[in-house]
């Protein structure tokens, strides 16, 4: 079993948010290079996949020799497994309605990022304080290290 997924959900749970019966929420957590979306919500059904995008590549340093037309190529085919993923999930699992969508991990500032998945892909961007609420002197952005922060707590 894949821990990843239920640490990125683990994060959502641990949220003090509102979590309407039948809304989904999408949380995407940006490696390196691999994103996981997790869609997960109260009283609807867990879904998980991962999607090989080389943020590191397109995110990354400037200086990377990609030209910028392969940049926006690959974002784009980004964007579209994201939407096929949440075409998926409502269709598959009859899901009426979508609430905001947590950004987690390593590119949760990339403006470039976030002004896409906002105007392509038309979801609302959240941050989690996660991480903030468990370690208040944490000084990082938030949402990238509340994947670690979720990974390293244990209950018995």
């Amino acid at each position: 079993m894949d821990v990843l997924p239920l640490a990125i959900s683990n994060v959502l749970w641990r949220e003090s948010i509102e979590k309407e019966f039948g809304t989904a929420f999408a949380m995407i957590h940006i490696a390196p290079e691999v994103c996981t979306i997790v869609f997960d919500g109260s009283e609807i059904s867990f879904y998980t996949r991962s999607i090989y995008f080389s943020a590191d590549e397109i995110l990354g340093e400037e200086n990377r020799e990609i030209a910028e037309a392969e940049r926006e190529r690959r974002l784009k085919s980004f964007g579209d497994e994201i939407k096929r993923s949440l075409s998926f999930y409502e269709k598959t699992y009859k899901v009426a309605k979508f609430s905001e969508c947590y950004l987690l991990g390593e590119y949760v500032t990339s403006q470039k990022l976030i002004d896409f998945l906002k105007e392509e892909v038309g979801l609302e961007i959240k941050y989690s304080e996660f991480a903030q609420v468990y370690h208040e002197n944490i000084g990082a952005d938030k949402g990238k290290f509340d994947v670690a922060v979720a990974l390293g707590m244990r209950t018995e």
